[in-house]
């Protein structure tokens, strides 16, 4: 028997006892309490509190998520029983399964009634399995699977796979002693350790090596994970560049401090603002080492890096001075209310920020409606 046949087999014993099917409300509500207990124990009880605040709203939120997918049209019969088999078998999926958020064939519809083109919000609803939904918008459409070198410019990618920042493709995370670098991250539980930048800029970086994120408080680390591993935020750790060695993240609620160190929790974003050059009369008007430019007056720190940046928080170095940037916990707006998916706010999932203009960032928090993708 093959694993599809094993599937619907497992399928059949979950809903067809008796000629009945388990109702989608059972069936999500016992997803929804297997996710989430997963992912916290997969994350030393952060992902619950990190995402959705805690345990009770995860659950609650992942079932909204369930429902609306099982009440889409075109789907095959019955696809509440597939959550309900997925639910079953999440407690036994590996934490870099979870963590990758890797496809599970245990949780994978039969495919749906529409061909390619044909309007959709969940792959369950197409006949290939895959609806392509570009940011921003609330419907897509029916697309052959997504792949690993698969434009993600518009178009998130597919499970598995993350969203390499520069090419703009679909790539799987690098495996155990695998090749990486900034633009072509390890999978969870993993560090990036050596790439290094190219010889001159715009040079692609030199590829470094996949190896063990450090998964202890106290142990070392390196945070420029030049000649070591830095740690795994997953295990809940971060490395302190003061003593290089991983310590316990903190965590920060929205209105609060955030960056290096800390996660939001509640869904909340990590957005850094830009802090206001101060003006000034004299150099004792501005945070040493910056001094007070006479044809501005304006507290002016200069460098040739960012690590020659003393005087504020978060330095770049732009153009030869220094730059500084605040960062702050920005709470998910309700659904139905403003975001912004530059600024913030964002939305706490399933809803997603349904942008007003789709080259803009500005939108509403809407939550998934396969009935208006007909």
């Amino acid at each position: 028997m093959n694993r599809a046949s094993s599937v619907l087999a497992a399928l059949c014993l979950v809903g067809c006892a008796g000629g009945g099917h388990v109702s989608a409300d059972a069936a999500c509500t016992d997803l929804a309490a297997a996710q989430c207990a997963r992912l916290d124990a997969c994350s030393a009880n952060l992902d619950t509190a990190r995402v959705y605040g805690d345990a009770e709203t995860c659950k609650a939120r992942v079932k909204l998520g369930c429902l609306a997918a099982a009440a889409a049209p075109n789907t095959a019969p019955n696809t509440q029983d597939v959550s309900e088999f997925c639910g079953q078998q999440f407690p036994s999926f590996s934490c870099a399964d979870v963590l990758n958020n890797a496809a599970q064939p245990a949780c994978t519809p039969p495919p749906g009634k529409l061909d390619i083109n044909g309007v959709c919000l969940y792959g369950r609803q197409c006949a290939s399995g895959h609806c392509a939904v570009p940011r921003g918008l609330a419907c897509g459409n029916c697309a052959p699977p997504s792949m690993a070198g698969d434009s993600c410019a518009v178009v998130p990618c597919g499970a598995g796979l993350f969203c390499s920042k520069k090419a703009q493709v679909c790539a799987m995370g690098g495996a155990l002693m695998g090749t990486c670098d900034p633009d072509n991250p390890c999978g969870a539980g993993l560090s990036c350790q050596g790439a290094m930048p190219g010889m001159n800029p715009g040079d692609p970086f030199m590829p470094g090596m996949c190896v063990a994120a450090g998964q202890q408080a106290g142990v070392p680390c390196d945070p420029s994970q030049a000649m070591g591993p830095g740690c795994d935020p997953n295990a809940g750790l971060y490395c302190e560049a003061s003593i290089k060695r991983c310590a316990k993240l903190r965590a920060s609620g929205a209105g609060q401090a955030c960056g290096a160190g800390y996660y939001c929790t509640g869904g909340a974003q990590c957005v850094g603002k830009p802090v206001p050059v101060p003006g000034c009369s004299a150099d004792t008007d501005c945070n040493a080492p910056a001094k007070c430019q006479s044809s501005s007056s304006k507290c002016i720190e200069t460098c040739t890096k960012a690590s020659d940046c003393k005087s504020g928080l978060n330095p770049k170095c732009e153009t030869g001075v220094c730059a500084f940037t605040n960062f702050t916990c920005v709470a998910p707006a309700a659904d139905g209310n403003p975001c912004d998916t530059a600024a913030g706010p964002g939305c706490l999932a399933p809803a997603r920020c349904i942008l007003g203009n789709p080259s803009g960032t500005a939108g509403t928090c809407t939550l998934p409606d396969a009935t208006q993708c007909m």
